[in-house]
Parts: C-alpha cells; structure tokens; sequence
C-alpha cells in the first residue's frame, strides 16, 4: 500500500501561547492546535493567554476563547493573573462604592455587584430612614430594614429629618375584667388602637405575667391575628365568648385565664418590645409596670348579683394613657368592645342602648341617660 508522502510539521501552538512544529497528529494528540499546511511557528503568532476574572473573583491565565467559553471575562492581550486583580463593584451599607476583590469586598461587609462591574457605572442602594417599632430610627439599606422588621421611609430620606416616634403603633391594654362572682368565666382583655392609623395586629401577643413577689414571670402568651384594627377601635380577647360581649379572640381555657393580682400584669408585646403593660393588685417586676399598680384591683364578690359584679378594671377616660397605671386605670362599670364609662356602681349586664345620633353602645341602663 502507498500511504504518500509523510505529513510536513507544522506549527502547533498551545493553550499556554507556546508553538512547536509538530505533525498535526502529534500536535492534536499534545493537546494543541495545528495550524494549517505550510505553517512554522517562526512565522505564526499563536494565541497568548490573558487573565481571566470569574464571578467568585478567582483569576486564571487561558486564552481568550476559552475563557468566554467558561464564563469568565478576559482581561485583555498583555495581562495576566500575576499583575491582574479582579476587581467588581462592591456596595456598601453607606451607599458608598469600592472596586474590590470578592474576598476584600465581603470582608469589609460589602456586596459584590458581579462580574465585570465597576464602580463608575454601578448603582449602590443608598440608605434611607428605618423605623423601628419602639421609635428607634437607623440610616441603613431597604433590604437590611426590612430584614430586621423595620419600615423604610423611602429614597433620600435619614433620620436627621425623620420622626419615627410619630409611627409608634399606639396599642393601649384599655380594660381588664379578671375576677367574677363564683368561677372566672366572663374574663377579658380589651386592647384600643389610639393612634391615627390603622394597625396590624399580626406579630403582636399579649403577655400574662404573673408578678408574685414583685417578679415578672410570664405564665401565657396570646398571639393577635393577621387583622386591621382600625384608628379608634377596640379588639377583645376573652376566655368565653359565650359570656363576654364583643369577644374578637376566644382563647382557652374558658375559666381562670387571667390570674387575680397581689401583683400581675397584662402586656402587649411585639418583636420582644414591651408597647404597653398594666400591673394591677401592686408592681410586677420590670418591664411591667408603669409607674405603679398599687390599689388597682378588679373588686370581688361571690355574690352573682351582688354589688361589684360586672366591674373591671379601665381607662378612663378611655384610651388616656400617662403611663401611671394606678392612675389611668380605675374600677368602673365593664364595656367591652366599647368605649369606656364614667359609672362606677349599680353595674348590671350591658344592653344595647341607641342615641339620637343612630349610635349604639352596650352600657348599663343606669347609664342611658349620661
């Protein structure tokens, strides 16, 4: 058999930049690419590796080709990773911007932008005014003020010239009726929303505390629903619904829910943040107590009937709060779901009672004509 002539080297270069004249099966079995009859590698300008950035700020030295095939960015004829950083846009929580390695940048607490970025034409969240529920306020991005259950107060805002104070949700604990004649059946805690906004109750709970010689130990924790409380209004949770007037939340147990005092306490609470707290029967240990509870007791009788049935403990008036609970709070007539009374004797059960205006309140009728 005539096979021809043999095979004339020729140039052969590599992934490395470097050209051997070499047959182009042995340059395809060397790992290299010939290149093309009549070629030699003094006259052929094979390919020369560059730098190479990738998304995790690693660098390699390949081809150009080879590095686009890969996902990578090169860097240009000339360079390589010896003299190269690859460096992207990192923004940081200031809203300021540095060309950075990945590793510098996440070291500094910063976040890369990506691959070829730069700061010139990167745009880095700035940071705005982030309220938080206890009136606090921090400089800081949208992203990190939500995480950390604040509320952005929107672009070009800070809190030089933000008053978050203003968007504390104004939940008060408004009426307590914790002891009745006989068994605790008719228990209940009513909560007003005396803000000028409405408020989601979702993430708050109310906080049974049992204060026993002036400690704070939390005995039950009421979680409130994914529900609008509007400005104004008034939400109940009670342990029988079956005996407490415009009951919003029944809970268990029907008896016995909330404890008689000597102290305790009844708290709303959100994100672990006391928003406001009544002891009652003397001072629960911190953070229960505003100013005192001393003398304030739910009056009790076991006599169904008798003269301090349907009494609590209330704000009046409603919804003031100085944060005095022995103050703000006193023994009067219960009104559950609504606004709180004057009357302080001859409380009987609640009835429907229509004013001229086409309103209509659940009071005791002794109160009709106030």
């Amino acid at each position: 058999m005539d096979c021809g002539p043999p095979l004339e080297p020729q140039a052969c270069c590599y992934f490395d930049g470097s050209c051997q004249d070499q047959t182009p099966t042995d340059c395809t079995n060397t790992g290299g690419t010939p290149q093309g009859e009549g070629t030699d590698c003094a006259t052929t300008n094979c390919p020369q590796p560059e730098a190479c950035c990738y998304s995790d700020g690693l660098c390699q030295d390949q081809l150009a080709a080879d590095c686009t095939a890969s996902g990578g960015l090169a860097k240009g004829a000339g360079t390589s990773c010896a003299t190269s950083q690859c460096l992207q846009a990192c923004c940081y929580l200031n809203g300021s911007c540095q060309d950075a390695t990945v590793a510098d940048c996440i070291a500094n607490g910063g976040t890369s932008q990506g691959l070829g970025t730069d700061c010139a034409t990167a745009n880095c969240p700035q940071p705005e005014a982030c309220c938080y529920s206890d009136g606090s306020c921090q400089d800081e991005a949208v992203a990190n003020c939500t995480a950390n259950g604040g509320t952005s107060k929107g672009p070009g805002t800070d809190c030089a010239t933000t008053d978050c104070v203003s968007d504390i949700p104004q939940l008060v604990i408004n009426e307590i009726d914790y002891d009745q004649p006989g068994t605790d059946d008719g228990e209940f805690i009513e909560i007003k929303n005396t803000g000028t906004a409405s408020v989601n109750l979702a993430g708050y709970t109310v906080e049974l505390v049992n204060g026993w010689g002036g400690g704070a130990v939390i005995y039950k924790i009421i979680s409130l629903p994914d529900l609008e409380l509007n400005s104004g209004g008034y939400f109940v949770v009670c342990g029988n619904a079956a005996n407490v007037d415009n009951c919003d939340l029944d809970v268990s147990p029907d008896t016995d829910l909330i404890q008689n005092g000597t102290p305790d306490a009844v708290a709303i609470t959100f994100n672990n943040t006391v928003i406001d707290t009544v002891s009652y029967g003397g001072d629960t240990g911190a953070p229960y107590t505003e100013g005192s509870g001393s003398g304030l007791l739910d009056p009790w009788s076991n006599i169904p009937g008798g003269p301090e049935e349907y009494k609590g403990i209330s704000r009046f008036p409603d919804g003031v709060d100085t944060n005095q609970n022995n103050i703000d709070f006193s023994v009067r007539c219960i009104t559950p779901g609504e606004s709180n009374i004057s009357q302080e004797s001859n409380c009987i059960t609640p009835q429907a009672c229509c004013y001229s205006d086409g309103s209509c309140q659940d009071v005791a009728p002794d109160f009709y004509t106030n």
